[in-house]
């Protein structure tokens, strides 16, 4: 028996890696029951412009529109969750520069929740509101399909969420990046945002959030 367990023992030791955490379902399943609600019209939800002329954002509407991946991706993961995105996202295999591989992401990061995840990304939508509809009017106009990234921090005082950074944060500890601590690589608080807005001409407002994720300040 203990011979079968230590065969078994990397599998099961992916498994309670992978296993998601209560945050990452929650957020998962604000997708799945706004698409389950949404999938068979055009969504009138993912987007609003309330009465003070500010964006009013329904994240988990955005999922499944243009790639959209926030939180899939990027909610309620836990330290070493980001560290094995970097793992299995990767451009080449080890060398003795990158004994764990070279990851193709600068980093991996989370957000804490969905409530978290949705405040910010919106935080992040109202402040550069002005040059995002600069983006879009041009010139020149934006087009189909067309991706741009907006940066905010989070509120004085605040973190954003947690990341786990491809090469080394810190130069004199090699645990500080994915390059030589791998899945022991440190995760950090983190107090940016970076929101990736896709435009589509047939939405109004024209765009869906694809993607949106702490970030270094």
């Amino acid at each position: 028996m203990t011979t079968r367990m230590e065969a078994l023992r990397e599998s099961l030791d992916e498994a309670h890696r992978s296993a998601p955490k209560f945050e990452a379902g929650v957020a998962r399943a604000h997708g799945f029951g706004t698409r389950a609600l949404e999938e068979f019209k055009d969504s009138k939800v993912w987007l609003k412009v309330d009465s003070n002329g500010k964006y009013d954002l329904n994240l988990a509407a955005n999922e499944y529109m243009g790639d959209g991946h926030t939180l899939d991706k990027h909610v309620g993961k836990t330290d070493e969750q980001l560290a094995q995105r970097l793992r299995d996202q990767q451009s080449n295999g080890p060398t003795q520069a990158w004994p764990h591989g070279k990851p193709m992401p600068s980093g991996s990061s989370a957000f804490p929740n969905y409530q978290r995840a949705e405040e910010l990304t919106e935080r992040n939508l109202n402040t550069n509101k002005a040059a995002i509809e600069s983006w879009i009017k041009g010139p020149p106009p934006a087009s189909d399909g067309d991706v741009k990234s907006f940066y905010d921090t989070a509120p004085s005082g605040e973190t954003s969420g947690r990341s786990v950074s491809k090469q080394p944060v810190d130069p004199s500890d090699p645990l500080s990046g994915y390059k030589q601590g791998g899945l022991n690589a440190k995760a950090y608080d983190v107090t940016g945002v970076d929101t990736r807005i896709r435009y589509d001409s047939s939405r109004n407002p024209p765009f869906t959030v694809m993607t949106s994720m702490p970030s270094k300040s």
